[in-house]
């Protein structure tokens, strides 16, 4: 006859074999001071500006009287990158005054023009995948060389796609969470320096000035939670 036993089989560390999020403890500061200052503090005194995963997180957060205060969501209108492979340069040509402001996310070239010319209208990511299928990927321009060799293949009155973009509003502590709380109408980015991101007491982000003095949230990570897995064996 068969009977089962179920043993105690293997102790992980739940982070590590989940890929869960930290967990995370947060804590006000009333000091005032830059989303800047924030930073460094939060970082001296516990792990950074407070990241957040999801609701479950805001709904851990202690009821706050202060109008604004700052959290771990910044934007740099100037941190373009290039798609699929990293470009080993740096290389980026743009155009006097560009790029403009914090509403854009995708970058066209309106002087030059991609490697191999596609007169097909698209948006960026159509573009890119169009590319990704029957070429490589969408241009990536390293150097003034590269630029010079594309310049000749475009009409100069073109605007083309090329491989740079951005991804905006990112977290003070590098964390890949996609999570954000907008408040209504948020952000709005009405001027260039409102690129620092802060909550109201209802816990929803809005964007500010990052000079702006405001109390903060920190997060500490605490201990990693750790589970046991276990199975089932007849014998």
């Amino acid at each position: 006859m068969d009977c089962c036993l179920t043993l105690i089989f293997l102790y992980f560390n739940f982070i590590s074999c989940s890929h869960l999020p930290p967990l995370r403890k947060y804590y006000y500061v009333d000091t005032l001071m830059t989303w800047a200052g924030a930073q460094r503090y939060c970082r001296e005194e516990y792990t950074d500006l407070a990241t957040f995963e999801s609701t479950d997180d805001v709904s851990r957060l202690p009821p706050d009287t202060k109008p604004y205060r700052w959290i771990g969501l910044s934007d740099d209108p100037k941190s373009w990158s290039s798609t699929g492979e990293t470009s080993r340069t740096g290389y980026q040509n743009w155009a006097a005054g560009k790029p403009a402001n914090a509403l854009q996310t995708c970058a066209t070239n309106q002087a030059e023009k991609t490697f191999v010319l596609i007169q097909l209208p698209k948006s960026w990511s159509a573009a890119r995948d169009y590319c990704r299928e029957h070429y490589t990927d969408l241009a990536k321009i390293e150097n003034d060389e590269e630029q010079n060799e594309v310049n000749s293949a475009k009409p100069s009155n073109y605007i083309v796609w090329i491989g740079l973009y951005r991804v905006s509003w990112t977290w003070s502590d590098k964390s890949q969470s996609s999570f954000r709380f907008w408040d209504s109408a948020q952000p709005d980015m009405v001027y260039d320096k409102a690129i620092c991101g802060a909550m109201n007491p209802s816990h929803r982000f809005h964007d500010g000035d990052c000079s702006q003095l405001l109390p903060f949230a920190c997060h500490q990570v605490i201990s990693k939670r750790n589970y046991f897995v276990l199975i089932e064996k007849k014998f």
